[in-house]
Parts: structure tokens; sequence; C-alpha cells
């Protein structure tokens, strides 16, 4: 019941331009301060491309002519040592990224004049597909080396980003912002095994894919996730 996907053997390969800037601060062991500035010149970016033929919805993929991405990072990681004799406590690290970005792709022309057929006011960009406009991450990390135990608790949430473009008039479609809050327990029980378990999407949020027109979203598709755990033995080779 899903697209029907297409290739294309006409594709050009995506060339990218990087221009890069980086300060780092590694104030002690396990802990940095960073901040980072990016800007991507893509030719011939590919995009995923939405078409509705009779009954059936396919998927297929183009290329356009230029794409830009830029924006900024920030990061940080400290450990509670510097800050409690509790040995617990002490060996727990806090951590957390966040990435703002703009992406901007040029709506080919021959598009365009469909697109302002139905919506004079359009605008003539679009966001890169699959980029969001920003990503954040926060980490809280607790670690005995002692004992071979690795207790994680990791929560990301990103904005709504595009998922493929439609042909004509017809609005784009977007997957929706989303939050994800996972877990990690891994402890060694023998000199030479390791156990791990882990608890992925503990906030139970869904998949939602949207098509947005004059200020009202229509749901595209949409499934839950759900919660899934995992425990797994590992053999490690010294």
């Amino acid at each position: 019941g899903g697209d029907v996907q297409e290739g294309n053997p006409l594709l050009n390969r995506t060339l990218i331009t990087n221009y890069d800037l980086r300060w780092e601060w590694f104030v002690r062991p396990g802990e940095i301060l960073a901040v980072s500035g990016f800007y991507k010149d893509f030719a011939d970016p590919i995009e995923r491309v939405l078409r509705n033929v009779g009954e059936g919805r396919f998927v297929g993929f183009q290329n356009v002519d230029a794409a830009t991405v830029y924006g900024a990072e920030f990061e940080a990681r400290k450990r509670l040592d510097a800050f409690t004799a509790n040995p617990i406590l002490g060996r727990i690290s806090l951590g957390g990224n966040v990435s703002l970005v703009r992406s901007q792709v040029d709506i080919p022309e021959e598009e365009m004049t469909l697109i302002l057929a139905s919506d004079p006011g359009a605008d003539n960009t679009r966001q890169l597909v699959g980029q969001s406009p920003y990503l954040l991450n926060v980490n809280a990390v607790y670690e005995n080396i002692e004992t071979g135990t690795a207790i994680g608790l990791y929560y990301t949430v990103f904005g709504d980003r595009l998922l493929a473009v439609t042909e004509g008039a017809t609005p784009d479609v977007f997957e929706e912002a989303r939050a994800d809050l996972d877990l990690t327990i891994s402890r060694k029980v023998s000199p030479d095994f390791r156990m791990k378990l882990s608890a992925k999407n503990l906030l139970g949020t869904d998949m939602r894919q949207i098509q947005s027109f004059k200020g009202t979203d229509y749901e595209y598709l949409s499934y839950s996730r759900s919660r899934t755990f995992s425990l797994g033995l590992t053999y490690e080779i010294n």
C-alpha cells in the first residue's frame, strides 16, 4: 500500500563545496565547548519527487540546478565531578548540541509556472529535501570504569523537514517535527562478555507526514513507531 519507487537513469551526481569554521576548547579530559559555522554549495542536488497517476502514487528522483545550506552548531559537554564529591553523581557527564540551519533550493522555472497558476503569492524557493531547520541533541551519561557499567539517556528533536517535492501545484510533503528519548544500559558481566539493554522511543512519538495548503495541514501518511526494547550479549576479543 505504499508509494511505488521509480529510478532515474539520467540523474547526475551531486557535487558539494564545503566551507567550515570551528572553534573548540577542551576544558579538561571529557569536557568540550565548541562553536561551528558552515556553508555548503550544491551543484545538481537530488530531490525525491512525488507523482500522482490515477489511483497510484509514484516516488522518483530529479536533479535541480543548485542549492545552498548554511548554519551554525553549538556543542558542550561537562562532567559533574567538578561540582560534587558524590561518587555516583561525579561519574555523570551532561552534553548536548544544537544546530540551526537554513537551506534553499531555487524552484525550476517550468515548475514555478504551474505553482503560480494556483498560488500567485508562492515563494520561488524551498527547503532542501531532508534538511531540518534545527536539530537538538541532549544527553546524560553515567560511566563506572571499575564495574564496567555505562548508562546513557539521549533526547533528540528535529524540525519539520521536506520529505518529497510534488509535481505541479500540489503541496509538498513534509515530515512533521518529532522528539525521541532513548535509553541504553550496558555492563560487563565477565572479562569477555558485556550485556546491553536498549530502549528506543520512550516518548512513544509517531511518524506523521503532512501537506499544507493555505494554512491548513492535511495528513499524507502517519503510523505508530511504538516503543522498542532489546537485550544483547556481546563477546569482546582483546
